[in-house]
Formats: structure tokens, C-alpha cells, sequence
């Protein structure tokens, strides 16, 4: 049942560590052609990778990693490291759902609108700075919750 669990756990991390470093470079390299269509089709697969991948590897983590607390009667509550990594896997969803979702709508709307005109919103790549600014942030809040003793 550990070893199950255990699986499960890393599963989950290969998939939300995995999905964000392709889609984070997917993104960044679809910015840097300048074309609104590749723009698109990145922020296209950016939102679908969202659903398809983190989502779910996100259920995954939690739900592996305090099945493994409960069944190994680790302290978490009582453990400084393990308070701070639920504190980091915390600030890093909070930081995704409230500023990088909302971004990435955004600018999906303003390339949706400049495949229609031809015309990029000159706030773009302002929004694009600030994803990747807080894309940065979420991640080494990611790193610190995986750098484990």
C-alpha cells in the first residue's frame, strides 16, 4: 500500500513539474515568434494543458500525499518541514488560480480578438511579462516544497 502510494505521489509530481516546465516553454517560445497565431496556438495548449494535466496532477499530490500521512502516521501537523511544504504547495496554487489564471484568460481573449483584426492589444506582452514573472514565482515556491531533507 506504501509503495502504491508512494508511486502515486511521484506520479503526481513528474506530472505537475513535467507540464509546467513544457508548457512554461511552449508559451515563452510562441511569445517570442511575434505571430499571432503561434501566440495562439500556445496559449491555446497552455489552457488545455491546465485541464488535461495539472489539474489532475494536482488531485493526485494531495490525495496521494496525505493518504500516505494517514497510513504512516507521519506528524505532518507537528512537523516544521511538512508545515512548510503545505504552506509552499499552497502559496504556489493560490499564486496560479488567482494571478496566472486570469492572465492567461486574458491574454487568450486578446489573441482570440487578434486573429479576428490582425492587431495584437499592445498590453500583451506587458501580461506576458507578468505571467512569466509569476510562473517564476509559483515554481520556486515548487522547488522550496520538493527540497526535502
Amino acid at each position: 500500500m506504501i509503495a502504491l502510494l508512494k508511486f502515486l505521489h511521484l506520479l503526481g509530481v513528474a506530472l505537475l513539474v513535467g507540464d509546467v516546465m513544457v508548457v512554461a516553454l511552449c508559451k515563452i517560445l510562441g511569445d517570442r515568434s511575434g505571430r499571432i497565431e503561434i501566440r495562439h496556438f500556445a496559449q491555446r495548449v497552455l489552457l488545455l494543458s491546465d485541464k488535461v494535466f495539472l489539474i489532475p496532477a494536482i488531485i493526485l499530490l494531495m490525495l496521494a500525499g496525505h493518504a500516505l500521512v494517514a497510513v504512516t502516521g507521519i506528524p505532518i501537523w507537528r512537523n516544521s518541514f511538512m508545515l512548510a511544504a503545505q504552506a509552499c504547495f499552497v502559496l504556489s496554487g493560490l499564486l496560479w488560480w488567482f494571478l496566472l489564471v486570469p492572465l492567461q484568460k486574458r491574454q487568450m481573449a486578446q489573441l482570440e480578438q487578434a486573429l479576428q483584426s490582425g492587431i495584437l492589444d499592445p498590453t500583451y506582452d506587458f501580461l506576458s511579462r507578468q505571467w512569466n514573472i509569476y510562473g517564476v514565482l509559483a515554481m520556486a515556491f515548487m522547488v522550496f516544497w520538493r527540497a526535502a531533507p
